[in-house]
């Protein structure tokens, strides 16, 4: 039997396509995934829950499915694979800048510690300035002026997203790996720590070292277009916005290196669990979509998948997997219960699974109906659209891209059927009530939102 781990570090990418990765085929070197994926167990055909953050996350921490446990605007009723570890001793650590997962949206439940640059003063020196200036004129202004506010505010949104030099509203891999380092030295031998980069999420390359000027305010051009035009995006943009996104992957590998020195040096990587995902993909133009969104192709569902445990052997599986299963395997790993509410199963422990789903889910309600909903086996896959009542087959194992649709699949399309009847009429697990997650400050929601519109989920991006 192999020793259960104690400490565990579960790292995620945002818009992590599988693709993009050296070892799932990608065309630029990522030489410190790649050498996780050796060492480890790497999944070669794995699939996120849904198309984007908030659709997705739900299967990561929480091991449902989008229409599972409420909106999927706040974490809500689910329990966080946090949570479990919390129970069973281990220290709990959270260390992100995607303000779609602050703790009002209830992603803090179950870390000891849980850090989302959004709380509090945390931030850059130019966002605290920001911050009071909102809220010591803003407020004024708004309550006697509101169409003047409104105009000013978009006025100011829209040139802040033109100027070159402004800072991210997120923070770079290198400042999460800076805490997260920090909150390692004094973590004890019982740890579980989570850490979701930001750097290959839109706006590309705009903070990459070694970019000029004129670099800097071409990305930000096209970043601009593809958000807001992707129609007038011509082959040569969507060439570059693929090489500026590679680059910014390529800055997450280096940063996961100086991270995996760190654990070597300190004595921490080879009794440390290491589990590493995107949370979606993300698309350019290959189903008329750029970025990510609500459509269920591979390039936003299919992610890489690695988990490097103590004991275990490299191997590569190719059977779909589902990152569903992703909290229930780390429970299994460290020896730690499960909770009730997953819908997941560890990967290690029970046999592979023949098929896996990916939904989305209506963003303003609490509904067990997917808007849309895909079963994926190794072979195939169906999307089934509930509102245009309609359907899409593709043979992928001939068609990875997704280009032809099959008109007759034979007696694989009433199987395929017959998946998803059962996956959306499923018996769901039964939440208890919880406590109220404690709201952001009025300052702190407005930082929220401003965050959100730098990363252009109020301009129409969906999250």
């Amino acid at each position: 039997m192999t020793e259960r781990a104690t400490k565990v570090i579960l790292i995620t990418v945002d818009s992590l396509r599988a693709d993009a990765v050296g070892l799932y085929g990608g065309a630029v070197p990522t030489p410190t995934i790649d050498g996780l994926g050796r060492e480890g167990v790497a999944f070669e055909q794995a699939f996120a829950t849904g198309p984007h953050t908030t659709q997705s996350f739900p299967g990561i921490l929480g091991s449902n499915y989008p229409t599972t446990g409420g909106s999927v605007q706040d974490f809500g009723a689910r329990v966080s694979v946090a949570e479990c570890f919390r129970a069973a001793g281990f220290r709990t650590g959270a260390f992100h800048s995607n303000p779609l997962l602050c703790r009002a949206r209830g992603y803090g439940v179950g870390f000891d510690t849980f850090w989302d640059s959004v709380s509090g003063e945390e931030g850059s020196a130019a966002q605290r300035r920001g911050r009071r200036l909102l809220q010591s004129v803003g407020g004024l202004v708004a309550r006697r002026f509101p169409s003047v506010f409104r105009l000013a505010r978009r006025t100011y949104r829209a040139l802040a997203r033109r100027h070159t030099t402004l800072e991210l509203p997120h923070e770079d891999a290198g400042r999460i790996n800076g805490l997260a380092t920090e909150w390692l030295l004094g973590a004890g031998d019982r740890f579980f720590l989570w850490l979701h980069y930001m750097d290959a999420h839109w706006p590309y390359a705009t903070r990459l070292a070694g970019l000029g000027e004129a670099e800097r305010a071409e990305a930000r051009r096209l970043s601009d277009k593809a958000l807001r035009h992707p129609g007038r995006l011509t082959a040569d943009d969507l060439a570059r916005l693929r090489e500026l996104y590679l680059r910014e992957i390529q800055y997450v590998d280096d940063c996961l290196g100086r991270l995996f020195d760190f654990l070597r040096r300190n004595g921490l990587w080879d009794e440390t669990v290491i589990a590493l995902t995107g949370d979606h993909g993300e698309a350019f133009m290959e189903h008329g979509l750029c970025l990510h969104g609500d459509l269920l192709y591979d390039e936003l569902i299919r992610v890489p998948l690695i988990v490097r445990a103590p004991g275990y052997e490299h191997a590569i599986r190719r059977d779909v997997a589902s990152l569903i299963d992703l909290g229930p395997t780390l429970c299994e790993l460290a020896g730690v219960a499960p909770s009730r509410t997953f819908e997941g199963r560890s990967m290690f422990a029970d046999w592979p699974r023949e098929a896996v789903f990916a939904e989305t889910a209506y963003r303003m309600l609490v509904s067990e109906t997917p808007k849309r909903v895909a079963v994926r086996t190794a072979e195939w896959k169906l999307i089934r659209d509930a509102e245009r009542d309609a359907e899409e087959l593709y043979h992928v194992a001939s068609d990875p891209g997704e280009t032809r649709p099959v008109s007759d699949g034979g007696q694989v399309l009433p199987r395929l059927r017959q998946f998803l009847r059962e996956h959306v009429s499923r018996q769901r697990p039964q939440f208890e009530r919880r406590a109220a997650v404690q709201p952001l400050s009025e300052a702190e929601q407005e930082a929220v939102k401003a965050r959100l519109q730098a990363l252009g989920y109020l301009d129409g991006v969906d999250e």
